[in-house]
């Protein structure tokens, strides 16, 4: 199973179609990632139909 880390809307469209089965999605990747939006979740849920795990991690740092 491929599982691809995004950090947006434009790479869950991007993985939705690459064929993509699982997406790790996050915020601010930059930071290491941090826990999306729930504005986030919803638009990849609609735009993505298959599993994603969602990074929860609400700030950055240890």
């Amino acid at each position: 199973m491929l599982e691809l880390c995004v950090g947006g809307i434009d790479d869950v469209l991007l993985a939705a179609e690459a064929g993509v089965a699982r997406i790790e999605l996050n915020s601010a990747i930059a930071l290491g990632g941090l826990t999306p939006s729930q504005s986030l979740m919803l638009q990849a849920r609609t735009a993505f139909s298959g599993k994603i795990i969602a990074m929860v991690r609400p700030r950055e740092g240890d």
